[in-house]
């Protein structure tokens, strides 16, 4: 009998390793961030149980959003699938990490401010996406119209 795991291409792997790496590391790093003493105290499940439950929210709005955009909400294939939540991670990784990186060179002071720098980022990422969404459209539209000339 074969095993599951087994027909996992590498590919397949990496992608799922990224995500939940990017998905428990931001979680952690945030933790880590606000409230280091409480980040001590707890032991690695409940870090990452509490890692998880703050970013995975913030991956699946990325991945759907990306899925949204890049019309591949539909599409049952794994490839597309795979690509939204790959990219979700990365989005979800910036979201997270530079609002850290603000922490950690003291110019974030509070949970109230960490969360409003997070919220600028995932508000600049889904303008960034929506963005290029308009403009490779618009760019298609020209070429299909210069080519039918």
């Amino acid at each position: 009998m074969e095993s599951g795991l087994l027909k996992l291409s590498v590919s397949k792997i990496t992608h799922i390793l990224i995500i939940v790496i990017s998905i428990v590391s931001s979680g952690v790093l945030t933790i880590f961030s606000l409230n280091k003493s409480f980040f001590a105290s707890q032991d690695t499940l409940k870090l990452a149980l509490l890692a998880c439950a703050i970013t995975t929210p913030v991956w699946a709005f990325n991945s759907l959003l990306i899925a949204i955009l890049k019309n591949r909400l539909f599409y049952t294939s794994e490839i597309h699938l795979m690509f939204a939540g790959f990219f979700g991670a990365i989005a979800t990784l910036t979201v997270f990490y530079l609002p850290a990186i603000l922490a950690a060179l003291h110019y974030i002071h509070s949970v109230k401010n960490f969360a409003l720098a997070t919220a600028v980022f995932e508000i600049s990422i889904v303008f960034w996406l929506v963005l290029t969404k308009k403009l490779v459209t618009v760019e298609r539209k020209r070429m299909h119209d210069n080519l039918h000339k």
